[in-house]
């Protein structure tokens, strides 16, 4: 007996009303879709669609898409993987909740179709590059900041320990007495004092923290820890 073929639910996405300009319309999108249907012999249960960014969860079509495949067990269609999110990570977010819920994907650009082994190696493949994706923007956010701070430039509203703010504000200049106690900080860790012997060597001279606290393993870590990114 043959094995009943799964419903079929569409999704097509557009950034914006100017379709023509978004690289494949939501008519183009929708008819690719009705044509796979059509050829494969799906029960096409109908086509989700949103005018919005793929950057933004919280759009209307994709939610009901995802459900209504999630709920009948079915295999959402897109024109594109590109449909679902702007990057790899993103819509490989919505192809986990997809299987989550017992559905599967296909996307008809990339002939991606996560019920067959090629597709699962495919999605695979996206997880590896999504985490790349992610990897790749810590590291540009780390080095970002690494260097605003060797610039004595302000990143954040809250000042690190051993500057301060300069008359404008903005520029942090030397605050020459917690210059001398990271100073001391960094030659305790150079002759493998311990976190916690450090913070109890500060409490006991009575050096307080920034904001006139006790200093704890943590916060000698986190100190230190800044110091290296600031040297590498």
């Amino acid at each position: 007996m043959k094995t009943p073929l799964r419903p079929l639910i569409g999704y097509v996405r557009v950034s914006t009303t100017m379709q023509g300009t978004d690289g494949c319309s939501l008519a183009a999108q929708r008819a690719a879709i009705e044509q796979y249907a059509s050829a494969h012999g799906h029960d096409l249960l109908g086509i989700h669609e949103d005018v919005l960014s793929g950057s933004r969860s919280d759009r209307p079509g994709l939610q009901a898409a995802l459900a209504d495949a999630g709920r009948r067990k079915g295999i959402l269609v897109c024109y594109s993987i590109s449909r679902l999110g702007r990057s790899a990570a993103t819509s490989l977010q919505w192809i986990e909740a997809l299987h989550r819920k017992g559905g599967e994907f296909v996307s008809l650009s990339e002939n991606i179709d996560t019920s067959s082994p090629t597709g699962r190696f495919i999605t695979q493949l996206l997880a590896s590059l999504a985490e790349m994706e992610r990897e790749q923007l810590r590291e540009r956010v780390r080095f970002a900041m690494a260097h605003q701070r060797k610039e004595g430039k302000r990143i954040s509203r809250f000042i690190p320990y051993g500057w301060m703010l300069g008359e404008d504000g903005k520029l942090l200049l030397e605050n020459v007495a917690q210059q001398c106690v990271l100073r001391r900080m960094k030659s305790a860790q150079m002759q493998g004092q311990s976190l916690r012997h450090i913070a109890d060597e500060l409490n006991e001279d009575g050096i307080a923290t920034a904001h006139g606290g006790r200093w704890s393993r943590s916060s000698v870590y986190g100190i230190l820890k800044r110091l290296d990114v600031l040297a590498a």
